[in-house]
């Protein structure tokens, strides 16, 4: 029942920003960090009490922090998924976030990256217009 706290503790814990670059070299704690995510996905996916139950501002930062890092994909489809029909998550994405995913569209990125990134933009988008 609360394996999603015991989830978020742990990426608190050992995914500070300094230690990014340390988990993208060692594939195996990437591919730990990556399932976290993953769980996280699915806990919240068609569940709006569970997307609730996550959407706290600390929660929100960390996500937002792994934009532009090697746990940019896993982090940027959870919050995809997040800020659907959560108005309170969309309103913690800062600014900052949503202009470093528009200027990486002009930038040399892998295409399911890129594609990724306009979905989460649409889906602000339709969220700030009540679509």
């Amino acid at each position: 029942r609360h394996s999603h706290r015991f989830i978020i503790s742990f990426m608190e814990s050992k995914l500070k920003p300094k230690e990014i670059p340390k988990i993208a070299k060692n594939e195996l704690q990437l591919e730990i960090v990556t399932r976290a995510y993953e769980f996280l996905y699915y806990f919240i996916l068609d569940h709006e009490k569970n997307s609730m139950e996550i959407t706290k501002k600390a929660n929100i930062r960390m996500f937002t922090s792994h934009i532009g890092t090697a746990l940019h994909m896993p982090a940027l489809k959870l919050l995809k998924e997040l800020v659907d029909d959560n108005n309170e998550a969309n309103e913690m994405i800062k600014d900052s976030v949503i202009k470093k995913l528009v200027q990486e569209l002009g930038e040399n990125q892998p295409y399911d990256r890129l594609i990724l990134n306009v979905k989460f933009l649409k889906v602000m988008v339709e969220s700030d217009l009540g679509v």
